[in-house]
């Protein structure tokens, strides 16, 4: 379909076109933010032709905060485990006309559950919840993500 674009990485389809920002070396950019960053900390080379990215040192550095934000969300998923609440019903309280979370929302609820995480960490997490790059966390995305972690 015209527009429509897909990540290679994980085959969803990309909404924002700034979500497909992060553009190799090799001029290649059809993929989601995290999802590149993601590939890059294991393979180094670009999904589509394997060139060799110096990206991937870069990337590496930012290891520890993705690191750090999927913690987080372990930890909540934890939590809500330990609780018995659904993501569904968790994500219910946060939108309660079940509308998508802007990532800002999603931002204020995870520094209130993290404490002292870092704005990197919580702005991190934020964006791995936003599975499809849209800017916004839907629920099923939010469902998703909480079974993820």
């Amino acid at each position: 379909m015209d527009g429509e674009r897909t990540c290679l990485i994980c085959s969803r389809e990309i909404c924002s076109p700034d979500s497909a920002a992060h553009i190799l070396p090799c001029s290649h950019a059809q993929w989601h933010e995290s999802c590149i960053h993601q590939w890059l900390t294991r393979q180094r080379t670009c999904p589509l032709c394997r060139t060799p990215s110096q990206v991937a040192v870069v990337c590496c550095q930012d290891a520890a905060v993705d690191l750090e934000a999927r913690a987080l969300l372990a930890r909540l998923t934890a939590a809500l485990r330990r609780q018995g609440v659904a993501p569904g019903r968790l994500f219910a309280a946060l939108s309660p006309q079940k509308a998508p979370l802007a990532l800002e929302a999603a931002e204020t609820a995870l520094a209130i559950f993290g404490g002292s995480a870092s704005a990197a960490h919580v702005n991190r997490a934020a964006r791995l919840m936003d599975l499809n790059g849209s800017g916004w966390i839907e629920e099923a995305d939010f469902q998703e993500a909480m079974e993820r972690f």
